[in-house]
């Protein structure tokens, strides 16, 4: 881990663009492929964004607070033991319809229900895992957390009202701190 100042000076010396990423971001990754927000097209995209941050020199320069890692640590296994279920019961469905399509005398697609096979919860923890690996990861310092503290205090953003999200404007601050 990094301060702030120490990694912008490393940012810096790489050249490249700087990619400060989220919790959620790097999680939507690996959950399950049933969700309307989260296509192939997001993740070409993020996998087009790792092809960068892997080449040599890197042209992306993926950031991410400490916090992030907490949170990805404390929340991965879920993610891809739902992902897992998901994928089980959009194979359900698949087969249902399927059965529905020869009842009514219509040949089924080959692949009904029979996603669970190609794996797809193990292959987006291996997206996730190189993510993490290609980061430069910052610590906070306790003034970083006295303004995230304030940033709830005061319900300003991300912070709500009678919603106490110390951790989410920790991440903020942090990259605040790195970009200043």
């Amino acid at each position: 881990m990094m301060r702030a100042k120490a990694a912008a000076t490393k940012v810096v010396a790489r050249g490249g663009q700087v990619l400060c990423l989220d919790t959620s971001a790097l999680l939507d990754m690996a959950r399950g492929p049933e969700r309307e927000q989260f296509d192939w097209s997001h993740a070409a995209a993020a996998l087009s964004l790792l092809a960068r941050a892997e080449a040599k020199p890197p042209a992306v320069n993926i950031v991410l607070p400490d916090q992030v890692i907490d949170k990805i640590n404390a929340n991965k296994q879920d993610v891809i033991d739902t992902a897992r279920r998901d994928i089980q019961r959009l194979d359900g469905k698949s087969r249902n319809f399927s059965g529905l399509l020869t009842a009514y005398g219509l040949t089924p697609p080959v692949i009904a229900g029979n996603f669970a096979s190609a794996d797809y919860p193990a292959a987006a923890e291996r997206v996730l895992d190189r993510f993490l690996k290609r980061a430069i990861v910052l610590n906070a310092p306790n003034v970083l957390l006295r303004r995230a503290w304030n940033r709830v205090c005061s319900a300003t953003a991300p912070a709500k009202t009678g919603r106490q999200n110390v951790k989410d404007c920790v991440i903020v601050e942090i990259c605040l701190e790195f970009a200043s």
